[in-house]
């Protein structure tokens, strides 16, 4: 559990397969900082008019999902490979974009999938579990060292072990269920088979008592084996790690976008076509498109 505390979601994808696709990488990403209250999401529903088949005048609902900064923004310290979901951000604090404009922002910025691992290859966090030569970095691969294969091992046994008794841990013991997503943090989306539904089911009271209990004692304590401490005083009011059921519709709708990429060349061309349009068939470079025993799978 201690190394899901440590690890962002795309350092933990990288590590457990280097051959990662950069959509999975950018939309797990996304979705830790919005978990954490670094990024915030806000949904706005707006009534027009328009005709039914029968040529009638009806009135009809448009939501809009926008992204702003979040609470956490200013004490968050990003890896390298963040930087690009802040910027516009930091840039103007008092931004807030539609989603659809934003994807496409980082899209644009992201460059290349290579480029956006070796910025995740740079990170501390992996610097004592993988090792890469020259020629490895160029291709953003890398080989596992003694310590990296045991950590992999661990991480798979412990996202199995999630699998099996988080769905249960909600049911019977939720506070257990939140101290377990305090703990490995963004990680909870790489959970094999997770019904994010079930975050809906858990008793709001007793998600803010138990926050409070795990922030208590990690005053207490001073460091904690719960993830991300340098956002984790940010939590006052646990509205946005609440918002599941938003989180859940935007996951699910908005990032099924990310399933169907277009190339990047084609953004300049696309720019302004719906947001699935624009992101149809994505491809992007891999860092390894063949084997030739290289290593860089991580394998032995």
């Amino acid at each position: 559990m201690t190394h899901l505390s440590k690890l962002k979601p795309a350092e933990t994808l990288y590590l457990m397969d280097v051959g990662v696709n950069l959509k999975t990488l950018l939309k797990n990403t996304f979705m830790d900082l919005v978990f954490k209250g670094v990024l915030n999401l806000e949904e706005r529903s707006q009534e027009y008019m328009t005709r039914d088949k029968y040529n009638r005048k009806v009135s009809a609902k448009k939501t809009y999902r926008y992204v702003s900064a979040g609470k956490a923004l200013d004490s968050y310290i990003p890896q390298t490979f963040e930087f690009v979901f802040l910027e516009p951000f930091k840039i103007a604090p008092d931004l807030k974009t539609l989603m659809e404009s934003y994807v496409k922002i980082i899209a644009k910025s992201t460059n290349s999938e290579s480029s956006f691992k070796r910025k995740i290859l740079k990170s501390a966090n992996l610097s004592s579990l993988v090792k890469a030569n020259f020629l490895q970095r160029v291709f953003a691969i890398y080989s596992l060292s003694e310590k990296g294969k045991q950590v992999k091992k661990e991480i798979a046994n412990t996202l199995k072990t999630c699998e099996a008794k988080f769905p249960e841990l909600v049911k019977s013991d939720p506070g257990k269920a939140v101290e377990l997503m305090m703990k490995i943090g963004g990680n909870i989306f790489l959970v094999e088979n997770l019904d994010l539904s079930l975050l809906n089911k858990l008793d709001k009271n007793v998600v803010k008592a138990q926050l409070v209990k795990i922030k208590d004692q990690a005053k207490n304590k001073g460091k904690h084996d719960y993830a991300d401490n340098d956002y984790f005083d940010e939590f006052d009011e646990f509205d946005d790690f609440l918002q599941f059921e938003m989180m859940l519709d935007v996951f699910e709708d908005t990032f099924n976008s990310f399933d169907s990429f277009e190339s990047f060349d084609s953004f300049d061309s696309g720019f302004d076509s719906s947001f699935n349009d624009s992101f149809s068939d994505f491809s992007g470079d891999s860092g390894c498109s063949s084997c030739s025993g290289c290593g860089g799978c991580g394998g032995d």
